[in-house]
């Protein structure tokens, strides 16, 4: 089994995307909007079930369908003087990927804890990767062990390839990154596929993917369901909204460090199922956090009561994955903040307010993790949140 918190696994020789695939492709991360229900009616439950051990067994087939063919030749890229590729060493590396005339061009905007393992992943398989980071400090340390071109503008990465991948911290960031002159959107080339892999708000997705339009390019919102560990593991799940076309063509791409990709539905459908699915961990966090308080406060040995939980019916992926960050929390490095978490269920509840859905678990998950946020445990990984019982 994986551990979430080891240090980055060994890997064999990178693979290379098939040749079939090359085109020019640009990466960077967060979500989109919401203009229809899932087109299908178990598509939920295939993303629920990754988190619910009851559910996977009722319906969770990967979607594996063949990518269709690419709809024609890329555009002529001029070279920007904006965009240095630097190898390991920092040096001025040459054009082309080793062993490949010509691989498949990815853009990666936005650096912290999941585009930066996008980012290592997609390099080692083989993509020519180009990334910007607002803190360029960050994109030069990854630029120091991995074969990557490092963009001084937002623009000018998105404007190196036909698929940009954004990943980012929040609705803010988003728009921040993608508006003005020197964003994501001024760059984006007629035909090209922007991929919004963050947790964000339907709303700004919508708006996203009509500032794209009036640029002829699409947008797909792909969050992802997952963490680090899960990315250098290939083991991500990614939740898309938006055209079928679109998404095969980026699906290549989002294939290097996934092990599944579900379309959901048209743009917006995929933020909207990752706060659903959000909302199931974060409950599930709580109950664990609580359960295991209960346990040590009558006598139970922490260890033992983790176990017995792993090995019971609630024994979900996420319990078995978590055990060593509740066992010992003060040794455990963040892999999920509890302010994000707190961000996530704050968007939960606005999309449920606005629905006129009860969500009544989320907010008592608010609640409790807002109280645990301003007891100053913010910046802690979520499963910090059985310490603040502890303390309480």
């Amino acid at each position: 089994m994986l551990d979430p918190f080891s240090a980055r696994p060994q890997r064999a020789a990178p693979s290379r995307l098939p040749a079939k695939v090359r085109r020019s492709t640009t990466v960077a991360a967060d979500d989109l909007t919401l203009s229809q229900a899932p087109t299908s009616p178990y598509a939920e439950v295939q993303t629920v079930a990754t988190v619910c051990p009851i559910l996977a067994g009722r319906r969770a087939q990967t979607d594996l369908r063949p990518a269709a063919p690419h709809p024609g030749p890329n555009p002529p890229v001029e070279p920007s003087a904006d965009v240095v590729r630097l190898d390991a060493e920092g040096d001025a590396a040459s054009a082309d990927c080793p062993g490949e005339s010509r691989m498949t061009d990815v853009s990666v905007v936005g650096l912290g804890r999941m585009g930066h393992a996008m980012a290592e992943e997609l390099a080692a398989a083989g993509c020519s990767v180009t990334v910007f980071n607002r803190t360029a400090e960050r994109a030069r340390d990854l630029a120091a062990h991995e074969r990557v071109e490092v963009a001084d503008t937002a623009r000018a990465a998105a404007a190196a390839a036909d698929v940009v991948l954004t990943s980012l911290a929040d609705d803010e960031a988003l728009r921040a990154v993608c508006d003005g002159p020197d964003g994501v959107l001024a760059g984006l080339r007629a035909g090209a596929v922007l991929v919004e892999t963050s947790t964000v708000a339907p709303e700004t997705m919508s708006w996203v993917a009509q500032a794209a339009a009036e640029r002829d390019a699409q947008v797909l919102d792909a969050p992802v369901s997952g963490s680090v560990p899960s990315i250098h593991g290939h083991q991500l799940v990614v939740l898309a909204g938006g055209d079928a076309a679109a998404l095969e063509r980026a699906r290549p791409v989002l294939e290097v460090f996934s092990r599944q990709v579900i379309h959901l539905g048209d743009v917006g459908a995929g933020a909207v199922t990752k706060l659903a699915v959000n909302a199931v961990v974060h409950a599930l966090n709580a109950a664990v956090s609580e359960a295991l308080v209960l346990c040590e406060r009558a006598g139970v040995d922490r260890a033992a009561a983790y176990d017995a939980l792993a090995a019971s019916a609630a024994g979900a992926p996420f319990v078995q994955y978590k055990r060593d960050a509740f066992l010992d929390p003060d040794a455990t490095p963040t892999a999920f903040a509890l302010d994000l978490v707190a961000k996530d269920l704050r968007l939960a509840v606005a999309l449920a307010d606005r629905l006129g859905t009860p969500l009544p678990q989320a907010g008592y998950d608010l609640a409790i993790v807002t109280a645990a946020v301003d007891a100053g445990h913010g910046e802690r990984d979520m499963s910090h949140l059985a310490e603040h019982h502890r303390r309480g």
